[in-house]
């Protein structure tokens, strides 16, 4: 049993248990993100929360792809500095994680198929991964370093709604019109969905995969919503 020191902090607890909380932490950070994505309209203020959540949930959720590949391909768990060597931008980590997947090691693995390469390598989804690095890193401040005199980059929020409409323009041209709010608000928001939820569904396919290699796949990893999504785009987070 865990016993507890001053402060709460639980003692004795498994890397494998820590990183099964911090799964857990991971989708309900993407689900939420998700949920409030679903529910902004065109006004770019409102995409802040959704930003925060995402960055979040994809930093964590790739670093504990990042912790089990480690684990099995250098038989121990990551240390401090190697950890800190991922760093916060979660394009950093995206790119440790494509590394890590082209490992030999998992050549002939079910979950290492064209589909988690093609996630891995969508340049939508890269698009995006870019604005929410330069959120969590100097975007969430913008605000309030311009009223210190002292703007940090760029109004990240304004960026993500110029390359959400080129993901939608893309599989459908109507959707980037200005016909009005309502006329391309929807086709906006669920192309982006979809490109979001393809790539945490592949690095939780990714995670219970390794898991399986080292024999972890007892543990619960909190990922079901996404490892088994099967239709892209048509769950409404609000009610999930």
């Amino acid at each position: 049993m865990m016993g507890r020191k001053k402060g709460g902090t639980p003692q004795g607890m498994s890397a494998e248990l820590a990183l099964s909380y911090e799964t857990g932490t991971a989708a309900l950070l993407l689900r939420e993100g998700l949920r409030c994505l679903q529910r902004c309209s065109m006004t770019a203020a409102e995409y802040h929360l959704p930003l925060l959540l995402l960055s979040l949930g994809f930093e964590r959720l790739m670093k504990v792809v990042l912790c089990l590949h480690e684990k099995r391909s250098a038989g121990k768990w990551p240390d401090q500095k190697r950890l800190r060597a991922w760093g916060h931008r979660v394009t950093d980590a995206l790119e440790e994680v494509k590394k890590a997947m082209a490992s030999q090691e998992y050549a002939a693995a079910a979950f290492a198929d064209s589909e988690l390469t093609s996630a891995l390598s969508d340049r939508d989804a890269k698009a995006l991964l870019d604005v929410l690095a330069d959120f969590a890193n100097e975007g969430r401040y913008f605000h309030l370093d311009t009223v210190a005199g002292k703007p940090n980059g760029h109004w990240v929020e304004s960026k993500w709604m110029d390359i959400a409409r080129d993901t939608a323009c893309r599989g459908n041209p109507t959707a980037g019109g200005t016909s009005g709010e309502g006329f391309y608000c929807l086709p906006l928001t669920r192309s982006v969905v979809i490109v979001l939820e393809r790539l945490a569904r592949a690095l939780c396919r990714a995670l219970v995969g390794i898991a399986e290699q080292l024999g972890l796949a007892g543990h619960r990893w909190h990922v079901a919503a996404f490892h088994d999504l099967q239709e892209l785009g048509n769950t409404d987070y609000g009610g999930s």
